[in-house]
């Protein structure tokens, strides 16, 4: 649970928000519906599976806003 507060945070939320594009927002939205799909399906693997997705899709997307937050392998040289 403490993940899921840490991970939903909402200043966190809205940074990430910010660097959303239209076509990105929806593939996160997208995610969130299959993640829903997943937990009502009794799919953990599957729930699991997509989250990962989500927050690496997420990260990637602070990265590239901020790169000295998390810097990309790329970045790291």
């Amino acid at each position: 649970m403490q993940l899921t507060r840490a991970t939903v945070a909402l200043p966190m939320v809205l940074r990430t928000f910010s660097h959303y594009s239209p076509q990105k927002m929806l593939r996160s939205m997208a995610h969130h519906r299959e993640i829903l799909e997943a937990l009502q399906a009794g799919d953990e693997a599957w729930a699991e599976a997509i989250m990962r997705t989500h927050i690496l899709s997420s990260r990637w997307e602070v990265a590239a806003a901020n790169p000295s937050i998390f810097p990309t392998k790329a970045q790291e040289g």
